[in-house]
């Protein structure tokens, strides 16, 4: 009996071959998860960056370059906003009128138009404006906008939401975010330079102006700002308060058809 057990016991080499083939099996498995994520990250990467924006209409206001973002030519409520890069209240605001994408505009609701106001931010505020508008030239203003307002996440992170100095936008910011964003960074620069869109950004500091705005930011819907109990303006209004006005002017353009 003793004989023929060992007999059946496989020999050292057979146990060789078997620990080398399962081997061979665990590598070819971890390399194809390698190569699929490869794969993965290459379509990624073709198709460009993600965005909380992606396949919504963005256009340009034709009067003022102003950019619209959502079916401006159906949508029955406007939401227009003043905003300042280097204004901690605007990069609040910002947090919270990303939350109106997907209800709002993404479904054809409202739109958002945006000025920039830098009349208060000093030579980075008017930097960061027009390396904004000069993105719009490779169809990322709103890429560049966010990658632009979320350099405001490390001074929060580093001071808090309430104490944190405005980011300090310079040339070498302005070519990371656009390196964020994966649009051309020496295009962007070479806007700056020769002033491509100081205009538009000169029509959105005009517009401001003659809307009457004192402070950032400031925001419309259906060209009315939204106000507290006493009818004044709410520089930086809730969540709440921006749905809140926004489902009113959706009910009354209801009401009206």
């Amino acid at each position: 009996m003793a004989q023929a057990n060992d007999a059946e016991k496989p020999s050292q080499a057979d146990a060789i071959r078997q620990r080398q083939e399962r081997m061979r099996t665990y590598v070819f498995v971890i390399v194809g998860v390698v190569i699929v994520g490869v794969v993965a990250m290459l379509v990624s990467l073709a198709s460009g960056p993600r965005s909380a924006y992606d396949g919504i209409l963005q256009v340009h206001n034709a009067s003022d370059g102003a950019p619209v973002l959502g079916d401006w030519q159906n949508a029955p409520v406007r939401l227009t906003v003043f905003l300042d890069f280097t204004d901690i209240s605007s990069a609040r605001l910002h947090k919270t009128l990303l939350q109106l994408v997907d209800p709002y505009i993404r479904t054809g609701k409202a739109i958002l138009i945006e000025y920039l106001t830098p009349m208060f931010g000093g030579s980075g505020s008017l930097l960061a404006a027009e390396a904004a508008y000069c993105a719009s030239e490779q169809n990322a203003y709103w890429q560049m906008h966010d990658a632009l307002f979320n350099l405001w996440e490390r001074q929060f992170e580093a001071y808090g939401r309430v104490q944190a100095p405005a980011p300090a936008y310079t040339n070498a910011e302005i070519v990371l975010a656009a390196q964020q964003i994966q649009i051309d960074p020496q295009e962007v620069s070479a806007c700056i330079s020769e002033g491509r869109q100081r205009d538009t950004l000169e029509a959105s500091i005009d517009i401001a102006n003659r809307v009457g705005i004192t402070t950032i930011p400031a925001v419309y819907v259906n060209g009315e700002p939204i106000t507290d109990e006493d009818g004044r303006p709410i520089a930086e209004p809730t969540l709440a308060q921006l749905e809140a006005t926004i489902e009113s002017a959706l009910a009354s353009a209801t009401a009206e058809q």
